[in-house]
């Protein structure tokens, strides 16, 4: 005997998402993404750098700002590195929002 279908069961769902540019803290557009790691990333067994030789592209926080707005800083942590938004880098600045349909 086959097992009848819970209500919902088969149902499917669609979700509609758009990439946007990430945000400097004042409201605007961020241009430049900030990677920082902890004191002693290589060493340090609570970072992303701990044992590796390249940091990187290794990042324990990132920061973005616009291109008015000063570099941000992280209490606690080095900066690691800076990255310009430009196409080959899209998608450290960019990331995924729903949008919600309009209904038909």
């Amino acid at each position: 005997m086959k097992d009848p279908k819970l209500p919902g069961e088969g149902d499917r769902r669609t979700r509609t998402e758009e990439r946007v540019r990430r945000l400097c803290d004042c409201g605007e557009v961020a241009e430049y993404c900030f990677t920082y790691l902890l004191p002693n990333a290589r060493t340090n067994r609570a970072s992303k750098g701990y044992g590796r030789d390249d940091l990187t592209w290794s990042a324990d926080a990132e920061r973005f700002a616009c291109k008015y707005c000063m570099r941000p800083t992280v209490p606690g942590m080095e900066l690691n590195g800076q990255a310009s938004a430009v196409p080959h880098l899209a998608h450290l600045f960019l990331v995924w929002k729903s949008v919600e349909e309009s209904g038909a």
